[in-house]
């Protein structure tokens, strides 16, 4: 089940890529412009101008997943406050166990590629699976991209569609201009 635990504890430190605890799979994802990347490897905007092709191989055929993608290192965000990216819900597992058509799913937020701002480093772009413990679709769309508090929008989401998770998480890196 779901808990209110820090879900992107693993990501919390820029040089920290990854948390051994964090999961029990990990996501694979492919890059329209670069092909398939490896946890926290570094990447430019335009390999991710459109969306990745992401691949869950622990994900179970009989249940849906959402996938969400958030910018930890946003300028003027405070901690655990992220910029949105990409929200994709109700995925059959069988879609996302293979790497199939996430357009099976519903899209929360249309995705929005990398945007480092010049001048802050390099930004993690983390992708964080959830399971949906309840067979109706999850249909709630966040209400902004900038700013956004996942806890604050999770937490009753997932009182209302209990959700597992995350289950599986992943990051790339990509430098500002």
């Amino acid at each position: 089940m779901y808990s209110k635990v820090d879900p992107l504890r693993a990501f919390r430190k820029k040089d920290e890529v990854r948390d051994p605890h964090f999961t029990c799979g990990m996501v694979h994802f492919r890059s329209p412009g670069r092909g398939l990347c490896l946890l926290g490897q570094f990447g430019i905007k335009t390999d991710w101008q459109k969306p990745p092709n992401i691949v869950f191989p622990g994900a179970k055929e009989n249940k849906k997943y959402m996938i969400l993608m958030l910018d930890p290192d946003a300028p003027n965000h405070p901690e655990g406050v992220f910029y949105f990216h990409w929200a994709v819900a109700n995925i059959p597992g069988k879609n996302l166990k293979t790497g199939g058509d996430l357009s099976k799913g519903t899209t929360l937020l249309s995705y929005a590629g990398p945007t480092p701002p010049k001048g802050t480093g390099q930004h993690r772009y983390v992708f964080l699976v959830y399971e949906q413990d309840n067979p109706q679709g999850i249909m709630e769309k966040p209400e902004k991209r900038a700013h956004f508090d996942l806890g604050r929008w999770i937490n009753p989401l997932a009182k209302r569609h209990p959700l597992t998770g995350p289950v599986a998480g992943s990051q790339f890196r990509v430098p500002a201009e």
